[in-house]
């Protein structure tokens, strides 16, 4: 049927009324792990043993056979008789689906990493609102003051065709319940998706009898959850039937589980229905091409319910403690949201907001931490080799949070004997975490940046080493098989590095400041929710857990200000336009040595263009009269004037988005950390070039400069995914807050928490059945050996040797 699409030159979204079987994540580029997520045919339990691991991951290349070699050809025979021969390859209709709705939610249904164009629309999506029963069921129903049982095996499975034994063993088992109970109240199924969704909302406890299909997977993740037990419809029997009835009936756990269950259910930013209407008007050409379509009133429709409805106060610790001003930029307006919506916050921060409105917003002032950040000399770090550079971060860090954790205002709220918090929010930092501990309150950690590796893998996250390589190592997306092997050694060095080394250094630094119960391993263990400053647009599409919430696309802008009035007046006279350089503030323009100077300022003085420069100095030596220095500009303010052509970058991300945003684009020269992956970024998408510092000279920086200038294709790009990045239901910080909130409700996450997490490394890599294939080769392998061996020996004592006459 996907052949319409094309029939009719359209997109094509597919729709699940259930969970996909692997094959269909598989075929949309999702990862689906035979352990974490066993194909829902199986029917297998949360916990899987050994044999069930072992068949789960076995059966993946017979299903993957099948599909591909029998159902696909099949389905091609069909496309090839109604539409004509060629008119379609049915293998690429993956490749063409826009997007694909499944029919599941992270409640109900096992955790999984998605693809941001997989939509999970269940969630009872089809439940209608209530209607009047008929006249003789009600009275019926009504006159049965002690509750009833409902009992139904959907549409597929056909009561009248159950054998005459197990038919007669329900009418014998019915009379006999208790149904003077006040309490009785059940549904008796088959497991069939849509009933258990309309039982649970109801608060109905389940018994399960399934048949056939993803009935088994469905009564199986019930149980998992404790809403029901099940029984086996081939060995059935009146005792046990009538005993686990009384049992889902009489035991009140299983009625209040589903009840946990139904309101966790319901409280999402949006429902089913809202999202799939949702992405199938705006998001349609989300993550393949451009749309134009937008959902205006929707978006204010949300942003005013979750901005303006009242709602409950808590105590929220956050820290945010990487002495650099783009990153904290990027939680400021969480703080601020937070404290305007009631919420009382203590922040430790090396940047103070000092906003005296925010009457309930304590902040405790890290900035000493400035002197040994801008010690390190990020100019001449970038100039080492990689994990020397790595090596470096990671003494910088310990030293940043030892100083930082002995600062008396901290010490104090350490030993405080009568502080508490709902929640704490702190910018990654490993030894801080411990925070969670002491509080013994649910974390939620943030970066101002997209994760590193290992910050995926901390929370159970797939991050695939050539899908995904590290943000440090800044590769483009089409990886050679040199870069492939060295980002799949880099996952395994970091593990090893982070494992071995980092970690007992920073589990050393807790157990100093917080105490010897305390530990490293417990601290991340409480992690909630991770907060990623990333976008589906700018940054690369990876499957994310729905703990993993991404807040970028400029949720740090701020208002509009009018530029100081001697600024405007040089930008306004700036006919032919001006450019705009900086790099950020952690890497110093004072600090580039004499000859990358001098290659600036001599191809700088060749163009016709107004050159603002943020320059850490008074005075720079040899300046153009078209260049104008200042250790700082109120850069998004500049971004908005009119007259700026180009942005001179070193990849921030904060400062790539602000550009992206007001249709700039830019010339990177990146130097260290993310910054050549996110300029790596800009050229992929076709909105920058990127020039190394290293190899920079006038002649590659002016082409670099006039190329982006004068081609129109670049700032054609910026526009594009400018509003392609817009077109969003939430805006980053609406998403922010509203999972910040989400996590006090319910005093944590623990119900969206990845099941990688409780799976030992052996079992998650497979290696214990990669062992036992192995073993069962060898030793069919040895066996034939020795049944060959004694085949031959057999033939040669029947058949009688040659004699050989000498003369």
């Amino acid at each position: 049927m996907a052949a319409f699409a094309k029939r009719f030159k359209c997109p094509l979204i597919q729709i699940s009324t259930m969970d996909a079987i692997a094959f269909s994540y598989h075929s949309m580029g999702n990862p689906s792990h035979p352990i974490v997520n066993s194909d829902f045919l199986w029917g297998f339990p949360k916990k899987l043993n050994f044999f069930q691991r072992l068949i789960s991951t076995i059966a993946v290349l017979p299903v993957q056979y099948i599909c591909t070699f029998h159902i696909i050809p099949s389905e091609q025979l069909l496309v090839n008789k109604h539409f004509g021969n060629k008119f379609l390859n049915v293998h690429e209709v993956p490749s063409n689906t826009s997007m694909f709705f499944v029919n599941t939610n992270p409640i109900l249904h096992p955790i999984r990493a998605l693809l941001p164009n997989i939509i999970q629309i269940g969630g009872g999506i089809h439940l209608m609102p209530s209607k009047p029963l008929a006249k003789d069921l009600k009275d019926r129903l009504d006159s049965a003051t002690n509750r009833f049982i409902y009992f139904s095996l959907g549409s597929s499975i056909k009561s009248k065709l159950l054998s005459a034994n197990v038919q007669k063993i329900f009418l014998e088992t019915f009379p006999e319940l208790p149904y003077r109970h006040p309490n009785i109240r059940l549904l008796i199924t088959q497991g069939g998706l849509q009933s258990l969704e309309e039982a649970i909302y109801s608060y109905v406890p389940i018994f399960g009898m399934p048949f056939i299909g993803d009935q088994h997977h469905n009564i199986q993740m019930m149980m998992d959850k404790g809403v029901g037990l099940s029984i086996n419809a081939n060995k059935i029997d009146k005792d046990s039937l009538k005993e686990i009835i009384i049992e889902v009936i009489n035991n009140p756990r299983y009625r209040n589980k589903v009840k946990e269950l139904a309101e966790l259910a319901q409280d999402q930013p949006r429902t089913g229905l809202e999202r799939g209407v949702w992405w199938t008007h705006s998001g349609l050409f989300v993550f393949r091409d451009m749309s134009d379509m937008k959902n205006v009133i929707f978006s204010i429709l949300f942003g005013f319910v979750v901005f303006v409805t009242p709602t409950f106060s808590a105590r929220i610790l956050g820290i945010a403690s990487v002495p650099s001003f783009s990153h904290q930029i990027v939680y400021r307006p969480i703080w601020r949201e937070l404290s305007l919506r009631g919420h009382n916050l203590t922040v430790l921060t090396t940047d103070p907001m000092r906003d005296p409105t925010l009457t309930n917003l304590t902040e405790i002032d890290m900035s000493i931490s400035y002197k040994t950040w801008n010690e390190a000399n990020f100019n001449e770090i970038s100039k080492l080799g990689f994990f020397k550079m790595m090596n470096k971060f990671m003494s910088l860090s310990y030293d940043l949070m030892e100083e930082q954790l002995l600062l008396p205002e901290v010490q104090k709220l350490l030993k405080s004997e009568t502080e508490h918090f709902d929640l704490i929010m702190l910018e990654f930092s490993p030894s801080l975490s411990a925070f969670s501990q002491r509080f013994d309150c649910p974390l939620i950690v943030m970066t101002s940046l997209d994760a590193l590796t290992s910050v995926y893998y901390a929370l159970g996250n797939p991050a695939h080493p050539v899908l995904n390589p590290d943000l440090w190592l800044g590769l483009p997306d089409k990886l050679n098989f040199f870069q492939r092997l060295a980002s799949s050694l880099y996952v395994v060095s970091m593990n090893c590095l982070f494992e071995y080394y980092m970690a007992p250094a920073y589990d050393a630094l807790i157990k100093k400041h917080f105490g010897s119960n305390y530990s490293l391993k417990d601290s991340l263990e409480r992690i909630s929710m991770l907060f990623v400053n990333t976008d589906t647009v700018f940054h690369p599409l990876r499957p994310l857990l729905p703990n993993i919430i991404q807040i970028g696309g400029g949720t740090h802008f701020t208002l509009a200000k009018p530029l100081p009035k001697d600024l405007q007046q040089q930008l306004d006279k700036a006919k032919d336009g001006f450019i705009y350089f900086s790099l950020g503030s952690n890497i110093k323009s004072e600090r580039l040595s004499e000859a990358t100077r001098t290659i600036l300022l001599e191809t700088f003085s060749e163009l016709p263009y107004l050159v603002l420069w943020k320059f850490e100095e008074e005075n720079l030596p040899g300046k153009p009269d078209n260049v104008i220095i200042s250790k700082w500009f109120p850069q998004q303010d500049i971004f908005r004037h009119p007259n700026i052509k180009l942005f001179i970058t070193q990849g921030g991300l904060q400062s790539c988005e602000e550009a992206i945003y007001n249709h700039i684009p830019m010339v990177g020269i990146p130097f260290i950390g993310d910054q050549k992956s996110n300029v790596q970024k800009l050229v992929n998408k076709g909105m920058a070039l990127l020039v190394s510092h290293e190899t920079m000279d006038k002649a590659i920086l002016k082409a670099a400069i006039l190329e982006v200038l004068n081609n129109p294709l670049y700032r054609n790009r910026v526009k594009e995914l400018a509003e392609l990045a817009q077109d969003q239901p939430m805006t980053g910080l609406e998403r922010a807050i509203w999972w910040t909130e989400y996590v006090l409700r319910h005093k944590g996450a623990e119900h969206l928490r990845s099941p990688a997490l409780d799976i030992p490394s052996y079992q998650y890599f497979l290696l214990d059945v990669i062992g036992f294939c192995l073993l069962v080769v060898l030793i069919f392998s040895y066996v034939l050996y020795k049944l060959v061996k004694l085949v031959f020996k057999i033939i040669r004592y029947f058949v009688p040797k040659s004699k050989i006459k000498v003369q």
